[in-house]
């Protein structure tokens, strides 16, 4: 009897010390988990706005013809300043042609008293950029000194060594609209005064908004047939990426 009793306390025991075991190591590995947590930075949530690419307003678009070749390679511009040369931190590379240098031009945005426009730099000394100067009788291209600018007109043209560069860019600003012309004027009225004049700037703003969406749709008229042509330009004439393995990093 008193062996019975002295096992059944055994097996007590054991269970007791396993019991303790198991809940100790639960509270060790639950210590564990929360000092990671604590160690662990918080993950920031990433608004998709933060990085989103800001549009240039009537960004300029170039048609690149290397040398040798007939047909253009079409490159928009995203930002300002684009640099254009041979180097491997220039926007635009032109490493076709041996004459073009690694820091050879840019175009840049510029704004100044109430204008916004872009120019083209030369910045090349050995081989300048040329320009064709639509001024001149001859319309011949002109030799342009270091860091002379060019304004940009609605299609200029240039050659960067034996690269010509066409660029376009869309020219304008936003129109003035009766909703600008709409003021209110101070003073006591009485309630038949305000109500009639209540009346008549309902319909002003009916007409203003009526002749603001036909402005919009006139407008988007004519950003589709700007965009046709840019598109019938690419499917006629900027081809040669989908057929020659040109070296023409954009």
């Amino acid at each position: 009897m008193t062996a019975v009793k002295f096992l059944a306390m055994l097996c007590l025991i054991i269970l007791v010390a396993l019991l303790v075991v198991y809940l100790y190591k639960d509270s060790i590995g639950k210590n564990k988990s929360e000092k990671a947590e604590k160690k662990s930075p918080a993950k920031k949530v990433r608004n998709p706005l933060d990085n989103s690419p800001t549009e240039l307003v009537n960004a300029p678009v170039l048609f690149i013809r290397l040398p040798g070749h007939k047909k253009y390679l079409h490159y928009e511009m995203k930002k300002t300043p684009l640099t254009i040369g041979t180097a491997k931190n220039a926007d635009l590379r032109i490493i076709e042609d041996e004459k073009v240098q690694p820091h050879h031009a840019k175009i840049q945005k510029v704004t100044d008293k109430g204008r916004s426009y872009y120019v083209f730099i030369n910045l090349a000394k050995t081989n300048p950029s040329e320009y064709r100067n639509k001024a001149s009788k001859s319309k011949n291209y002109e030799v342009m000194d270091y860091k002379d600018s060019q304004e940009l007109d609605k299609e200029e043209n240039f050659y960067i060594g034996d690269t010509k560069i066409m660029i376009k860019t869309p020219v304008g600003t936003h129109d003035h609209t009766d909703t600008d012309k709409m003021k209110a004027k101070p003073g006591k009225r009485s309630d038949a005064q305000d109500g009639a004049e209540g009346t008549k700037r309902a319909a002003a703003g009916k007409r203003a908004e009526a002749a603001a969406n036909e402005e919009v749709t006139n407008k988007e008229m004519d950003r589709t047939r700007s965009r046709r042509t840019y598109q019938e330009v690419r499917e006629e004439e900027i081809d040669i990426r989908n057929t020659d393995p040109y070296k023409f990093d954009v």
